[in-house]
């Protein structure tokens, strides 16, 4: 708000000296312009952002350069002496920074100029009677502070009296040749000078000095012949003072090096988990005789894995002002959650010019997320001018979350059974191999034992099943007692 005060207050300042000033041409409009840094791109000139020295503005009129200028240390320039209409404002772009909205993409804008505009030399003002009445009023000249006019009657009756409205002047009016009656009253036909002529009058020239010589306008005139009244405009003084048209132009200056990781393309994997439980009809049997047993298999969503590789572009954009020569590294930085998982880098091949270049990489990383969680990924590029230095410039973090099309893993798993038949026993599978699973399953078989000779005293059967997954493997175990009868 301060930097606004003093703004508002150097304009005032400007004004006044305007105002006291006299000026004899007509082209008083003026065009200020204010170049600041937008720090934080808003469009607006806040408190504490610097105004910008150094920076070229042209200005044209209908497409033709008619001025250029260079702000002072107070990041200002004005453009004056000029006449009212559109101009349009062009900056110089500097490299490394870029407009925040007050210019279009080529640097420039077109503003609005107030000032004069001088009316016409010569008015014929018809009263619009049965006499055809015509009455001539010609702009003669204006010299230092005086003003003349000719009044002629062209046709039709005589001229009763006219008057020129002074408008802001009328408080500037030194005298008038020949003297005139000053109206100021309610009932007048109009504010300014009144010069009454007898029936002899045809034509004669009249005049006002003013207290200082001020610029060209329009000026309201009115005749009177008989009962009628009409008016018309010529050229004249105007005493206002003209506000000039401001112009705020805020530009953000770029990092010399600016980096951008774009073009993400990344799948995401997610891993099931398994579980087996075996169980038998009985703990133990006499043989000869046949066990049932039942395998549950369940499969569930890891809790614990998710596998993402992505592929993207590292952008840098040089505006240096130069080309870095040959030495510098690019990489990037990868996140989960918010959680650094490291990353790397390459060195350089070739110089890397100004603008924009983009380099291609690709990782790959586990994170122990839960599946179909929201997993967030993030990418961190990173510039190097030279690859044995601490890193220069980062890039703000890429961020994207790859869960709408989440891939499964081991989603069919491969169930294996293994039997063990003590010594002096015979024990047969009524479902030897293994089993194709893909998803919650329960697997039922039997195995017959007898004794294969003399019937040993005793033996354990045992029997082990196993899934052998991509990520975990699971296995469930059961024992049954053996004996003679």
């Amino acid at each position: 708000m301060f930097v606004r005060r003093l703004i508002f207050l150097g304009i005032i300042l400007l004004i006044l000296s305007l105002a006291v000033i006299p000026a004899s041409a007509s082209d008083l409009g003026i065009l200020i312009i204010y170049k600041y840094h937008d720090l934080n791109q808003n469009n607006l000139m806040d408190n504490g952002e610097a105004l910008l020295s150094g920076w070229v503005f042209d200005l044209y009129k209908d497409g033709n350069l008619i001025a250029s200028g260079t702000t002072d240390t107070n990041g200002f320039l004005a453009f004056s002496g000029l006449s009212a209409g559109n101009y349009t404002v062009c900056e110089a772009q500097q490299v490394g920074w870029i407009n925040t909205g007050s210019l279009s993409a080529s640097g420039c804008v077109t503003v609005m100029v107030d000032a004069p505009m001088p009316g016409a030399n010569t008015v014929a003002i018809p009263l619009n009677d049965n006499k055809n009445t015509s009455i001539e009023i010609d702009f003669m000249s204006h010299v230092n502070n005086t003003w003349t006019y000719q009044v002629s009657e062209l046709t039709g009756r005589d001229l009763g009296y006219w008057m020129a409205d002074l408008g802001s002047c009328l408080g500037h009016l030194i005298s008038s040749s020949p003297p005139a009656i000053v109206e100021t009253g309610k009932n007048a036909p109009m504010f300014g000078l009144k010069w009454e002529v007898d029936e002899e009058f045809t034509s004669g020239q009249f005049s006002f000095t003013l207290d200082a010589d001020y610029p060209a306008d329009v000026m309201q005139v009115l005749v009177k012949a008989g009962n009628k009244t009409n008016t018309g405009e010529i050229l004249g003084p105007i005493c206002d003072t003209f506000a000039p048209t401001i112009l705020y132009v805020g530009n953000y200056q770029l990092p010399q090096i600016l980096v951008t990781v774009e073009n993400i393309d990344a799948t995401l994997d997610y891993y099931y988990e398994w579980s087996l439980d075996k169980s038998a009809d009985s703990a133990s049997v006499v043989v000869p005789a046949t066990v049932h047993y039942t395998i549950n298999v369940t499969r569930s969503a890891s809790a614990s894995t998710a596998y993402m590789h992505a592929n993207y572009d590292i952008c840098v954009t040089n505006n240096t002002g130069a080309a870095i020569p040959v030495g510098y590294r690019i990489g990037a930085t990868t996140y989960v959650n918010g959680v650094s998982y490291g990353g790397g880098g390459q060195g350089s091949s070739s110089a890397l010019n100004m603008g924009k270049t983009c380099f291609p990489f690709g990782s790959g990383i586990s994170a122990n997320q839960a599946w179909g969680s929201s997993t967030s990924f993030a990418f961190e590029g990173f510039f190097d001018f030279d690859s044995s230095d601490p890193v220069d410039f980062t890039g703000e973090m890429t961020a994207f979350t790859p869960i709408i099309d989440p891939i499964p893993q081991n989603a069919t798993e491969t169930v294996v059974d293994s039997l063990y038949c003590p010594p002096g026993f015979s024990c047969t599978n009524s479902s030897p191999g293994s089993w194709t699973v893909s998803g919650n399953d329960t697997l039922n078989y039997e195995v017959a034992i007898v004794a294969s000779g003399a019937c040993p005293a005793s033996g354990t059967l045992s029997n082990q099943v196993h899934i052998f997954g991509t990520l975990h493997n699971a296995m469930g175990a059961t024992n049954v007692d053996l004996t003679c009868p």
